[in-house]
């Protein structure tokens, strides 16, 4: 975001208005990735590709990862609609099922196959 600002000469406030903006549009974006996670019933489009952040963390989200999410919240009563929203927010994410996957390179599969056949083989031999 600084390189980009720093290319066409923006500073001060408006480049504090501009950071403030395209935060708003990042999170707005995982916000949308959520919302279509927590509804994969309706098999609607899940639209990673509309942030960087988004991409990144696609595998998180509702891929093959194991994913925690902390929803922190204020004990002040002038907080209570943005409690209520932060916890909507959490209700949504929790909603995401995540089908966790041990990824192993096919060599290593096999060797371990071959590992544990090679042990139940001498046990019977053992046995005998």
């Amino acid at each position: 975001m600084f390189l980009s600002c720093v290319c066409v000469s923006v500073s001060g406030v408006l480049f504090s208005v501009g950071v403030c903006v395209a935060g708003l549009l990042i999170f707005f974006t995982l916000r949308k990735v959520i919302l279509a996670l927590s509804e994969a019933s309706r098999g609607g489009h899940v639209p990673y590709r509309d942030s960087t952040l988004t991409k990144l963390l696609k595998r998180s989200l509702g891929g093959s990862c194991h994913t925690l999410m902390i929803a922190c919240l204020s004990p002040a009563d002038a907080h209570v609609e943005e409690n209520h929203s932060t916890l909507a927010y959490a209700t949504r994410a929790r909603a995401i099922t995540n089908v966790p996957v041990v990824n192993l390179d096919p060599r290593t599969a096999k060797m371990r196959a071959l590992q544990v056949y090679i042990y139940v083989c001498m046990y019977v031999c053992i046995d005998r």
